[in-house]
């Protein structure tokens, strides 16, 4: 069995306090189990549409340039906040495991974004509303390498459509759980993968929704990956695809 764990101090600068009360510990968890929870599944129909051709004079944006590109939180609605992802879980220690993927297993349970996207330019934030949550991640690189890295990206999450999920939070609260996944479709212009994720049973950790979805689309230059509760997810799609590639 491997584990992952994080233990770092949240960063200053976007008003992250690992012992405050409140609000921002349960961001701090839900950003945690966002980036650990698993991400396996069916591809909504492989590729389902086809890229359009992007102009040779088309360079991929900056990691700045991508940053101004994500959603603001009043585009979400009324009550929606906004935090940076910073990786880390503040004082939170996180450890996942995946025993019985061995796709998977390489990764210590991790959702291995940035691993398999590589060094291409990236940005993301997290928005909360209440107990939902939803995580926008925003790549940018030469066309053919970011739909290649996408690909092999969903590839690797959804090696295999069944397994086991270990979280512990801090060396005390543990669940296990089995997931199992749908697919789900994704309509509109490029390169897209969706699908819904369901936990057999509550885990029984703070931000461990029951179900998730997960979609992602390549257009150009540009990828955008939303993760997080159905609901979130539908609201921001349109807009957030808009506002990347735009």
């Amino acid at each position: 069995m491997h584990g992952y764990a994080e233990s770092r101090p949240a960063k200053s600068g976007h008003g992250s306090h690992p012992h405050r009360a409140g609000t921002r510990n349960v961001a701090q968890v839900l950003v945690a189990l966002a980036l650990l929870l698993p991400l396996v599944g069916c591809m909504s129909g492989g590729r389902k549409h086809s890229l359009p051709a992007p102009s040779d004079a088309a360079s991929p944006l900056t990691s700045g340039d991508l940053h101004a590109r994500l959603l603001d939180a009043a585009e979400l609605g009324d009550g929606v906040e906004r935090h940076e992802v910073d990786g880390s879980a503040g004082s939170l220690s996180i450890t996942a495991a995946i025993p019985d993927c061995d796709a998977r297993a390489r990764y210590d349970g991790r959702r291995p974004y940035d691993d398999v996207m590589g060094s291409v330019a990236k940005t993301s934030a997290d928005y909360l509303h209440q107990k939902e949550l939803l995580v926008e991640r925003v790549y940018s690189a030469k066309p053919a390498t970011l739909a290649a890295r996408v690909d092999s990206l969903f590839a690797t999450l959804t090696a295999c459509p069944r397994y086991t999920q270990v979280l512990t939070v801090n060396g005390q609260s543990t669940g296990e759980y089995t997931v199992t996944t749908r697919k789900v479709d994704v309509p509109g212009p490029g390169l897209r993968f969706g699908y819904l994720e369901t936990q057999s049973e509550e885990s029984g950790l703070p931000g461990a929704a029951s179900t998730r979805k997960v979609v992602a689309v390549v257009l150009g230059r540009v990828a955008v990956i939303l993760d997080g509760t159905p609901a979130l997810v539908d609201r921001a799609l349109t807009s957030a695809v808009r506002k990347a590639t735009g």
